[in-house]
């Protein structure tokens, strides 16, 4: 077996390598911490971003309903020659 793997982390105590070894626990920790805060902070802007889309969404379901209605109330009440009109392709814009 190789010795290497037999020492305890006792053989270390008193040479500088236990506060090391502290040391670089701690910091992983922290690092940790702050990976984890900085997750909640974006997972918070996310869930408000999601909430004020989803409020977009629906005043625009809405507001294209009220469209596709007042449309077809014009469409109903317009001129076969209108009618005719609307199914020619709109004309290109040329820039």
């Amino acid at each position: 077996m190789n010795k290497m793997a037999c020492v305890s982390f006792e053989s270390f105590r008193g040479t500088g390598w236990d506060q090391l070894l502290m040391d670089r626990l701690e910091k992983k920790l922290m690092e940790d911490r702050y990976l984890d805060l900085v997750k909640s902070h974006l997972m918070f802007a996310v869930r408000e971003e999601v909430e004020v889309l989803k409020e977009q969404i629906a005043e625009l379901i809405e507001r294209n309903n009220q469209l596709e209605h007042e449309n077809g109330i014009l469409r109903a009440a317009a001129s076969p020659e209108t009618l005719a009109k609307l199914a020619q392709p709109p004309p290109s814009s040329s820039s």
